[in-house]
């Protein structure tokens, strides 16, 4: 059996929050796409991800399109790799303005922490699999779970390549799972640049983010179509956002994968359960259940005043 791969935390990387964060009818405050924030000290990770970075899950954006807080954790923490970005960099697209190392580097695609292991990527992971932290050779107490890959948004085209077809960065990524991907946290701790992330469990090997991400977002049509169903679906409860003619895999991978708890329920399995008919997940329930947007605000409020506890934190470090 090959040993289950492992890869150092080389940036920590911190969001501030926007206007739109905060009041879902702000409109864009100029802020760069994916602009964050390097953090070289130690980070706190809490259910809902990086203490102080604010986050799509954690922002009134989230409930607008689609989210429930029951499910934000599954988007905890975004990782993107060094094997990832060198698979995309030999992917040949053929866009507007060509990829280059210089802008696929740590922070491109908006993650929350860059690790270099080339062998860590969306063709070795699995949904499921289990990470420790690991620092000066000991274990740490933090615990990670991934969730799902990462479905790509428009920004990443606007980002790289400024190539919004199905030869772009975003669609190439939905369909391989190159955009990085989500983990849900079992135990809390920290995290800090050099640690090592560790697969110690591995419950689902046959489920790699690529083969999921190929099943879900594999298709043509869906993957050009994905964003603007996906934003009807939030409204009407019932747009399908992938269709079961869309779906790339058999019937009982479909069924296998709608059941599959360790997968993420918003952008994966909510899709899935749709499919089969059965009693909605996510995005599809009804309206009643969903969080008020002041309880939105809240938890962004609560992330821009742990931002200020670091940097402060961060300065009285230094200062000693």
């Amino acid at each position: 059996m090959a040993a289950l791969p492992s890869a150092r935390v080389s940036r920590v990387l911190l969001r501030e929050a926007t206007k739109a964060d905060l009041d879902p009818s702000a409109k864009d405050d100029g802020h760069p796409t994916f602009e964050r924030i390097d953090f070289s000290s130690a980070v706190p990770v809490d259910l809902l991800g990086l203490r102080g970075s604010m986050a799509f899950n954690s922002s009134t954006r989230y409930e607008l399109n689609g989210g429930h807080l029951e499910n934000a954790g599954d988007r905890a923490v975004l990782v993107q790799t060094k094997g990832n970005l060198q698979r995309l960099l030999k992917a040949g697209l053929k866009l507007e303005q060509q990829l280059s190392e210089a802008q696929l580097q740590p922070g491109c695609f908006g993650e929350n922490l860059f690790v270099d292991g080339e062998s860590f990527d969306a063709a070795t992971l699995c949904v499921g699999d289990v990470l420790r932290g690991w620092r000066d050779d000991r274990p740490t107490e933090l615990r990670l779970q991934i969730a799902s890959p990462r479905c790509p948004c428009g920004k990443v085209d606007e980002k790289l390549g400024k190539t919004c077809t199905l030869n772009g960065v975003r669609a190439h990524c939905a369909r391989t799972g190159l955009a990085g991907f989500f983990l849900r946290t079992l135990s809390k701790g920290d995290i800090q640049d050099g640690d090592v992330l560790k697969v110690v469990e591995r419950p689902h090997p046959e489920w790699t983010l690529s083969r999921v991400s190929h099943l879900i977002y594999g298709n043509d049509k869906a993957v050009m179509q994905y964003l603007l169903r996906s934003r009807k679906a939030a409204k009407d409860l019932k747009t399908p956002v992938i269709l079961r003619e869309e779906f790339m895999g058999s019937q009982s991978e479909l069924e296998e994968l709608a059941t599959l708890e360790a997968l993420a329920i918003f952008e994966w399995r909510e899709y899935l359960v749709q499919m089969l008919g059965q009693a909605p997940i996510g995005r599809y329930k009804a309206k009643s259940r969903r969080r008020s947007p002041a309880k939105w605000i809240l938890v962004a409020v609560i992330s821009v005043t742990a931002l200020a506890v670091l940097r402060r934190r961060k300065r009285d470090w230094l200062s000693c």
